[in-house]
């Protein structure tokens, strides 16, 4: 599901909204283990940076 892009360019915000639905999904009802955490964290970071970029070429 991953592409791969040049780490100055991060993905579009509804992509990366998209893979966290799915991951947690796929976990519901259960509590993450500790590599999901680090997964999703990692997916948050993505998303953080996704809304931060189309923050600022909106601006």
């Amino acid at each position: 599901m991953e592409t791969s892009r040049p780490a100055a360019a991060p993905r579009p915000v509804a992509e990366v909204n998209g893979e966290i639905r799915d991951f947690m999904a796929a976990r519901a009802g259960r509590p993450l283990w500790p590599e999901e955490q680090a997964q999703y964290e990692s997916l948050l970071a993505a998303w953080a940076a996704a809304v931060n970029s189309e923050h600022r070429t909106a601006v």
